[in-house]
């Protein structure tokens, strides 16, 4: 399959409210269009605490969601292979695992849920911007939810948009 060969820029959503209780509104309606354009979505939490959480959190705001959501704890990677294969049906594969999912054949849309925790360097960051466009043409979104935005994180944005000026320039499509 062809590449455009562009790495996703992160976006970032800065709040102030207490990310272990909440999801804000504006990371909910990416997810609501995801869900719609039946997309398959990699919602990392920091740990598993923070992930029983958002997951009954997202499922008590929204009913609908409750039938997309799958614990990869509970489902397991080979599960998870199968269900993406599933055209017709969107997926929000939420975890706290930072494996890399390499043998998921799909792009995800990711959701970082947490990106300023000290567990994320800028190499993860910029893995999961390059890991969210590895199969197909089209690149996925890249979501940064955090509470203060960390040297990592701006370094990932620097060098993403980096790279993707080399590219431009040099005329790669």
């Amino acid at each position: 399959a062809g590449r455009s060969g562009f790495v996703s820029e992160p976006r970032v959503i800065e709040t102030r409210l207490n990310l272990d209780e909440f999801v804000p509104t504006s990371v909910y309606e990416y997810l609501l269009w995801f869900v719609y354009e039946k997309k398959k979505v990699l919602f990392l939490t920091a740990d598993k605490k923070v992930k029983r959480k958002v997951a009954r959190f997202l499922s008590k705001v929204d009913e609908s969601l409750e039938s997309c959501i799958f614990d990869v704890d509970e489902i397991g990677t080979k599960t998870m292979k199968e269900l993406v294969k599933d055209l017709e049906k969107p997926y929000i594969f939420i975890t706290d695992d930072l494996d890399d999912y390499l043998d998921v054949e799909t792009n995800f849309e990711i959701i970082i849920h947490g990106s300023d925790s000290s567990r994320y360097s800028y190499r993860e960051l910029l893995f999961l911007c390059l890991r969210t466009g590895f199969y197909e043409e089209m690149n996925g979104e890249v979501i940064m939810l955090c509470q203060h935005i960390t040297r990592d994180m701006e370094r990932t944005k620097e060098l993403t948009r980096h790279f993707n000026k080399v590219l431009w320039e040099e005329g790669f499509e």
